[in-house]
């Protein structure tokens, strides 16, 4: 066979090669950058960092890179949303009204949520600081025409339910499980999963929700 038709032949050979090879280089240097946005959002009156809606509903690459960037003791230079005020700042500031004003804060907590996209389940993250831990709490919220609780109870140690029958129940945080879409799920030891409605919760809604985001877990039980 002539040379120069035998090298042709290798080349020839060579170029699918060398694309695939281009294309996993590509595919791993998209793995390693980040493909979420973040900005700074008001949450329960305090600084939130929150990601968008693009993490699929398994866990994956940007996941964990979200979760290593942002790992609970990490200190993060945060520009406060307008009228929110550093930890320990007196209220008689005298910056502006609208003034955005910075603070050093350290991660607490990194939380995950459906918080936007449904019914196609994408996720997206709350980063929670440790200086604003419990701030919000204790807190209580009626539930109207449910037919298995009259009330909540938040506070730092866990989810405290009255049933429908007075009967008191304490639930740790690490057993409270939640999924939050067209409504609220909960899953409660002794209950199972309980579905609440804005119905239920009226103007407390958002802040059950919340709450529910922040302490805690994401598990989704709308499928």
């Amino acid at each position: 066979m002539d040379p120069a038709i035998t090298l042709l032949f290798v080349v020839l050979l060579a170029i699918p090669a060398v694309i695939v090879v281009l294309g996993v280089r590509r595919e791993r240097r998209r793995s390693r950058a980040p493909g979420w946005e973040l900005r700074t959002g008001t949450v329960l009156g305090q600084p939130v960092l929150l990601t968008d809606s693009s993490f699929a509903a398994r866990p994956g690459a940007q996941d964990r890179m979200l979760l290593e960037q942002f790992r609970p003791g990490t200190e993060v230079e945060v520009l406060l949303p307008t009228g929110v005020l550093p930890p320990g700042a007196s209220t008689e500031s005298s910056a502006p009204a609208t003034a955005r004003l910075t603070a050093r804060l350290t991660v607490g907590a990194v939380k995950r949520s459906l918080r936007g996209g449904w019914p196609t389940a994408n996720l997206g993250y709350g980063i929670y600081f440790a200086e604003y831990d419990g701030s919000e709490l204790p807190t209580a919220v009626p539930v109207l025409r449910h037919r298995s609780l009259t009330s909540l109870r938040f506070d730092l140690d866990g989810l405290g339910i009255v049933g429908a029958d007075n009967r008191e129940q304490a639930v740790p945080w690490a057993q409270v499980d939640f999924s939050n879409g067209p409504d609220l799920k909960v899953r409660i030891p002794g209950y199972g999963v309980l579905t609440f409605e804005e119905r239920h919760l009226g103007a407390s809604y958002r802040v059950t929700e919340e709450l529910l985001i922040k302490y805690g877990t994401f598990r989704q039980l709308h499928f």
